[in-house]
């Protein structure tokens, strides 16, 4: 971008339109503002009126190419900064999904571990019936009852053995989730890293405009940011809305267009 000393006298409309530019870049570093619908619309806006003047309205060759420079990266930072912010959403949606996934086969496996180990202590306890029965022929009406018992409980562990695998197994086909871990994890980083590069460009750009702007401009531009902060959206609008209107010469005004 050239950096020549820009000097021109706009009208108010001009004016009120190069404090929103000036404003809306040097005060939004972190480029969060792209987020925001209504600011970044008045910004459109301003920047289509500035682009929409010509040499006849008084703007000089660098002014022109500084507004036309400022309507590209705005455009193309806002665009990218939204896309890496919903990446980064879908991912981060994603990524938790894995976890879960992760958490409930552990969940699975453990339960599973715990049927294997109650099955194995309910066959021992089984084996000992077996052996008393020989054993203790007096007591075979009792002893029977007991092996009749733990067999019921027997089968009733495997079945829920069985419903558990069952279970495992379902969960284990939905882990080809984990499989995609490390490139939803590589895009959610890049996303993030992108979002920091745009971050630290359109802080650098908003330095850039600044500095051209109020060196190149009237004392006007040099207004206090607190009070072009207070500018309203709907001074903005307005102020656009008559920017058509006011494109007629005031020959005798100490605001008469000058190359």
């Amino acid at each position: 971008m050239r950096t020549d000393v820009i000097s021109f006298s706009p009208n108010e409309e001009t004016k009120e339109a190069l404090i929103i530019v000036r404003d809306f870049t040097i005060n939004n570093n972190d480029a969060s503002v792209f987020l925001d619908a209504q600011h970044c619309c008045i910004m459109k806006t301003s920047l289509d009126y500035l682009s929409s003047l010509s040499a006849n309205d008084g703007l000089s060759g660098a002014m022109r190419a500084l507004i036309s420079e400022t309507s590209t990266v705005f455009a193309h930072c806002s665009s990218s900064y939204i896309e890496a912010n919903m990446k980064i959403e879908s991912t981060a949606s994603e990524l938790s999904r894995a976890d879960n996934l992760k958490s409930d086969l552990e969940n699975n496996k453990n339960q599973f571990n715990d049927m294997v180990a109650s099955e194995k202590e309910l066959q021992q306890k089984l084996a000992r019936l077996e052996e008393m029965k020989k054993e203790l022929e007096k007591q075979i009406r009792t002893t029977n009852a007991n092996i009749m018992a733990s067999r019921k409980e027997l089968n009733t562990t495997r079945k829920r053995k069985r419903g558990v695998y069952v279970e495992g197994k379902a969960l284990k086909a939905q882990m080809d989730v984990k499989e995609k871990v490390p490139r939803l994890q590589h895009e959610h980083d890049l996303a993030k890293e992108n979002q920091e590069k745009i971050k630290a460009e359109w802080s650098e750009f908003g330095e850039k405009i600044n500095k051209i702007v109020v060196k190149s401009a009237p004392s006007f531009i040099l207004i206090p940011l607190a009070s072009s902060q207070a500018l309203s959206a709907k001074k903005a609008a307005a102020a656009l809305k008559g920017s058509k209107a006011a494109c007629t010469r005031r020959t005798n005004s100490i605001f008469c267009f000058r190359c």
